[in-house]
């Protein structure tokens, strides 16, 4: 060990339950800066209500909402996907989506609310009119990169879906409050698809450009089965780099942790092309129903502990709320937490008792 190292990050306070680490020997201090970049702070997208819970057992709405509320109140996130209005039959883990909504407004104060995000999914107009009727603000579209898995997904080709996109933008002018209203797009299948095998980047790209020249407000960019490395991450961002007007576009990352490498990509994304929006899912949550051996996204534990340490986080979350929040939720599911960060600051908990 170098001898100027210091260890970079300090629990503050102790998780349910456990007492305060406490390591007297060592001084536990925040102030390495490992970023080669201007230091611009990346927002995290919570996606773990949402894309997480969609292939757990089903939870009941009082749960989803508890989730959500802990998110916020307790783990300092400020933009959280809530939900989706979707087809109960084929996805009957986003039932009573409203009612969540409902629920949220219950348990989270308004102040708070104005100051957040709550976008939920919507694949078409006919939910969109769900939605609406819910009061929500934020939504968020899909569609792949790759025609087989478009199908299996939406029933639909790729421009087939692009068309119900552009309906539903179309549908949201008529709302005398549509300057209100974001929307955030995400593609799907980015590096390699479940039934089509590898994806060309340039798929990716073009689609991408679809969604913001349809009127999204930011695309995310999903490896739905986990498959990428940071080799693929430099070559779908050279190609949207050296053909798309980026200037003006906001991208997020969205990866799966299949085969653990979804650090890796996130790093890569942020250090090298300036991505400053990520996705991740409290605990690792998730996977992709449509996907077959699709596990969970990247956790935010993770995503977070890397941020601070980069010097890259918001003010606003808190590591030692979201190990509390993911330990719990996964807990719900019968299982421990998938988030490394939590497993070892958990271990670290253990140690300090005995």
């Amino acid at each position: 060990m170098r001898p100027d190292f210091v260890w970079p990050y300090v629990i503050q306070r102790s998780i349910k339950g456990w007492k305060t680490l406490k390591t007297p020997h060592v001084e536990l201090t925040r102030v390495v800066n490992f970023s080669n970049t201007s230091g611009k702070a990346v927002r995290i997208v919570e996606v773990g209500p949402r894309d997480g819970l969609q292939t757990e057992k089903p939870l009941s709405a009082h749960d989803r909402a508890e989730l959500i509320r802990r998110l916020v109140l307790e783990g300092g996130l400020r933009n959280v996907e809530v939900g989706s209005f979707v087809s109960e039959k084929r996805v009957p883990q986003m039932a009573n989506t409203a009612q969540v909504i409902e629920r949220i407004n219950e348990l989270i104060p308004l102040e708070v609310r104005q100051r957040s995000a709550f976008p939920v999914l919507v694949p078409n107009e006919k939910y969109l009119e769900q939605a609406l009727r819910a009061k929500c603000r934020q939504l968020a579209v899909f569609v792949s990169a790759t025609e087989a898995f478009s199908e299996r997904n939406l029933g639909c080709s790729v421009q087939e879906s692009l068309k119900r996109v552009e309906e539903l933008f179309r549908r949201l002018e008529k709302e005398p409050d549509h300057q209100s209203f974001t929307v955030r797009g995400y593609v799907s299948c980015i590096f390699v698809c479940p039934f089509e095998g590898l994806v060309r980047p340039s798929r990716v790209r073009k689609v991408a450009d679809a969604l913001f020249e349809l009127g999204c407000d930011e695309v995310s960019l999903g490896d739905t089965v986990g498959m990428g490395t940071p080799a693929a991450v430099r070559r779908l961002f050279d190609e949207i780099q050296a053909h798309s007007h980026t200037d003006d576009r906001t991208y997020a990352v969205h990866f799966h942790d299949t085969y653990g490498m979804a650090i890796a990509n996130i790093l890569c994304a942020i250090e090298e092309y300036n991505v400053s929006v990520v996705d991740s899912s409290v605990g690792g949550l998730g996977g992709c129903p449509f996907a077959p051996g699709s596990t969970g996204n990247v956790a935010t534990e993770d995503v977070l502990y890397l941020l601070q340490n980069l010097n890259r986080a918001e003010s606003g979350p808190d590591l030692m709320g979201l190990v509390d929040i993911g330990a719990w939720i996964n807990a719900k599911l019968g299982r421990e937490t998938r988030s490394k960060t939590a497993q070892a600051l958990l271990r670290k908990q253990t140690f300090s008792e005995e």
